[in-house]
């Protein structure tokens, strides 16, 4: 059982070489019954149960989009959010593998002649809590450390209408 609000304010323009929106968004979610998964109890094993306490998920988003006559085309986003469980004794966890800030971007060029697009698109990822179990002997940390997966990609448009493409992932 879950409550929810979200507020989004959408805006879109033109500008003298191109087009552009912008959008926020604010979020708040509230939990009163979730089946959550544990993680940390045993490596070897998920278990899963009722929340005994509530839940929030709260955040905020920007995201923003540009295209313009040259044919460059952009968009960048970002969301930083705050996911936890309050248990009955009133303890503060936060959730698994959720990172408290997200970003994505991506930067397009065509070259109209040559019927040829490049790519590059990306996420970056703030440290999120991992599972860990010390009694187990893990030695891994609790929190990873800032992460990014970049990828750049080339696409030929062929006159049959096929196209063909490849790229870089990391």
């Amino acid at each position: 059982r879950s409550y929810n609000a979200n507020l989004d304010y959408h805006k879109f323009f033109a500008l003298s070489n191109g087009y552009g929106n912008i959008q926020f968004n604010t979020f708040y979610t509230y939990f009163a019954n979730k089946i959550i998964a544990d993680y940390d109890q045993d490596p070897e094993l998920v278990v899963y149960d009722n929340l005994k306490g509530y839940g929030i998920s709260k955040g905020i988003a920007l995201n923003g989009e540009f295209a313009f006559t040259s044919g460059i085309k952009a968009f960048i986003g970002a969301t930083l959010m705050d996911v936890y469980r309050i248990e009955k004794d009133g303890t503060k966890i936060n959730q698994i593998q959720t990172p408290n800030f997200t970003g994505n971007y991506s930067l397009s060029y065509a070259f109209e002649k040559a019927q040829l697009t490049i790519d590059l698109t990306g996420n970056l990822y703030s440290p999120m809590r991992l599972p860990v179990v010390r009694e187990y002997g893990d030695t891994r940390p609790e929190y990873s450390p800032w992460f990014g997966l970049h990828n750049i990609q080339l696409t030929k448009r062929l006159k049959n209408g096929l196209q063909l493409y490849g790229g870089l992932k990391n």
